[in-house]
């Protein structure tokens, strides 16, 4: 049955649908746990380790699921991480506002 298997899939293909089942049961772990920014941006840094190791590899499941995933980062990226870019942008109103504003030289 392993043998009938690997010939009909391929062990790329085999490696491949466990690579995508361990990817997954990961990323749904991760996002039960905890939504901070920096185990985000850590998690997509090894998607796009897994990315790149699929291509080299050819692992067409892999490389084609990850491109989609890479087209939306962004806006995914904002969604999941919005509380943090609204703090980390209220301590740059904060900071702006606490400095002393310069009359560039009109007052002399």
């Amino acid at each position: 049955m392993v043998d009938r298997l690997l010939s009909d899939v391929g062990v790329s293909g085999v490696i491949d649908i466990v690579l995508m089942a361990l990817l997954i049961y990961s990323a749904l772990v991760l996002l039960k746990k905890t939504r901070r920014a920096a185990f985000v941006l850590t998690g997509i840094l090894i998607l796009a380790l897994v990315y790149l190791i699929a291509q080299w590899f050819d692992l067409l499941l892999t490389v084609a699921i990850l491109q989609g995933f890479f087209a939306v980062i962004l806006l995914a990226l904002v969604v999941i991480v919005q509380e943090e870019l609204r703090y980390f942008f209220e301590q740059i109103a904060q900071w702006r506002a606490s400095q002393p504003r310069r009359n560039c030289g009109k007052d002399r």
